[in-house]
């Protein structure tokens, strides 16, 4: 539990496209900014966001991933309001595969 708010964690890693139909979400209370090479694809830090509500909280990100291509994700994420053990914080980013049709 962050002591103050607005409270911000930064997250990075190497991430390997599978196929050429790998997409990534992310799903986040609070807002998240998430960088991908250095480029911002999504933006939504310090916009708060209600994680029950999957239409405020869970994103897809539009970007191209190329098979076998290793890419540099950050996930900025901003926590900016604590309430408590009532409140539900935190991010995950997911990956899939989306075959386009």
């Amino acid at each position: 539990a962050p002591e103050t708010t607005p409270h911000y964690e930064s997250f990075e890693g190497d991430f390997t496209a599978i196929d050429n139909y790998t997409k990534i979400a992310i799903f986040s209370d609070d807002g998240c900014d998430v960088f991908i090479n250095g480029v911002k694809v999504h933006s939504a830090k310090d916009r708060g966001q209600a994680l029950p509500n999957f239409s405020q909280s869970l994103h897809k990100i539009d970007y191209s991933f190329q098979e076998g291509q290793t890419y540099l994700i950050r996930v900025d994420y901003s926590n900016t309001v604590y309430l408590g053990s009532a409140d539900i914080d935190g991010a995950s980013l997911f990956a899939y595969t989306e075959e386009s049709s």
